[in-house]
């Protein structure tokens, strides 16, 4: 995906789009080769300061640019936005059935929200944290840093919208490079070009690095044999490392041929995405779960989400992609079932450390540990839901408001900070403070 972003940006500087897209990941790839996880990191920290001041330098343009009541005749009253009338309100190719395509995409985004992470290289921070505690306040920050992202999206949709809203729909992917060539001096164009170079650097290193280390440890590792502390080891991960890179440049070549942004973007959430949601929710609320099941759940939702790569299938995305969630899960139940339980010393780590709520009977019933105590050592899944129900309206307040200050819409952005201020100020006492002291009283502060 983000090697088509950068092929589609650079087409619009006059640049060769296959040639600057392959030199700048070949580029990325070689700090992710020779840096490993911290140099990832480092870079990340980096160029996450670009992104955030451009994000910034952005909106405020946008902000003094923008003539309310232009943008306003541009767009029409926010509330006939919602929900049908967005297809007639854009040039955008429009949805066969917005409604039920709403609705696919918020089942897809609820099941996320129970992944814990989303897979991917967002777990591999969440997984890198020294505690539980601070894997939770890791994803609160990363939810804040995400506001200055807000504002560059918003910045560029108000932009487009006031001065390329008769832009035709098969040009749609490049509107962020219009919108820079026609509002950016060359000092801020220049930092914004570089900004967005990061932050395909960013991604494509996280990913790379991701893959290859889950290559490693699941794939080399026990096949090989390998101890830990072996030399060879790092030799398997460049390895593994060129692997990811050739197989992500190749699937990046065939899809500027063959395909758009929208079409593939669709595809990765409505199809890719929906066959990993399943196995990875249950995962971590069902201890049977195991390497097999999650292999067997995801390439069954894959085979299916092949399908809608077929011209003229009958089927409607937003209905496959239900589809391939049902699928993938009863893969994993039912391959998790056919093959052997991981590792009981494994599993009894895990649960005394993450004391996680689901289908854990088998586990804590062998620990010695009844029903009740069980209950008493994890947390409330009442409160866990009311504090996931806040924190979810307290972002979206945040992310609402960023976007309402940048259009110009004032009651808007008072009334979405107030709710945000609110939510905040719930989530300090119902979560926050009880997180703290979880981690003091099972003795999990960092550095033990």
């Amino acid at each position: 995906m983000a090697f088509v972003v950068l092929a589609e940006f650079a087409k619009v500087y006059n640049l060769p789009p296959t040639r600057t897209a392959v030199i700048i990941t070949v580029l990325t790839s070689l700090y992710v080769l020779f840096g490993g996880f911290k140099g990832v990191i480092v870079t990340d920290f980096l160029q996450s300061i670009l992104i955030t001041t451009s994000g910034i330098v952005l909106a405020v343009i946008a902000y003094k640019t923008i003539d309310p009541e232009i943008l306003n005749s541009n767009i029409g009253n926010v509330k006939e936005w919602l929900p049908l009338s967005i297809p007639e309100t854009t040039n955008f190719p429009e949805y066969e059935n917005f409604r039920s395509e709403t609705l696919s995409r918020m089942v897809i985004g609820t099941m996320l929200c129970f992944t814990v992470s989303a897979g991917g290289f967002g777990e591999q921070r969440f997984l890198a944290a020294k505690t539980p505690a601070d894997a939770a306040k890791l994803s609160a920050f990363w939810n804040i840093v995400l506001i200055p992202r807000w504002l560059f999206t918003a910045a560029v949709a108000f932009l487009g919208l006031y001065s390329f809203a008769d832009i035709e729909s098969s040009k749609v992917d490049q509107l962020l490079p219009l919108v820079i060539n026609e509002y950016m001096t060359y000092g801020v164009r220049g930092l914004l070009v570089v900004s967005l170079v990061a932050a395909f650097m960013s991604t494509i290193s996280s990913l790379i690095n991701t893959g290859a280390s889950l290559m490693v440890r699941d794939i080399v590792q026990p096949l090989m044999k390998i101890d830990d502390n072996s030399r060879n080891l790092v030799w398997y991960s460049y390895g593994c490392t060129a692997f990811v890179i050739a197989s992500g440049m190749t699937i990046g070549l065939i899809s500027l041929k063959y395909a758009t942004l929208n079409s593939l973007w669709s595809w990765i959430m409505a199809g890719l995405g929906a066959s990993v949601i399943c196995p990875n929710v249950l995962r971590w609320y069902w201890w049977r779960v195991n390497g097999w099941g999650f292999m067997i759940g995801f390439f069954g939702g894959l085979l299916v989400s092949i399908l809608m790569l077929i011209p003229g299938f009958p089927v409607p995305w937003h209905i496959m992609s239900i589809i391939c969630i049902l699928v993938s899960g009863i893969g994993c139940v039912i391959g998790s079932l056919m093959t052997r339980e991981v590792n009981q010393e494994y599993i009894d780590e895990f649960y005394k450390r993450i004391k996680p709520f689901g289908l854990w009977a088998g586990v804590y019933r062998r620990m010695g540990l009844t029903k009740d105590e069980h209950r008493a050592s994890t947390d409330n899944p009442y409160l866990v839901f009311f504090n996931a129900i806040v924190a979810g309206i307290a972002i979206h307040a945040y992310y609402m408001g960023s976007i309402y200050i940048v259009g110009h819409f004032y009651r808007q952005t008072l009334i979405s900070f107030l709710i945000a201020v609110v939510t905040t100020v719930i989530l300090y006492f119902s979560w926050y403070q009880k997180t703290v002291k979880k981690e003091e009283k099972f003795n999990l502060k960092s550095g033990e």
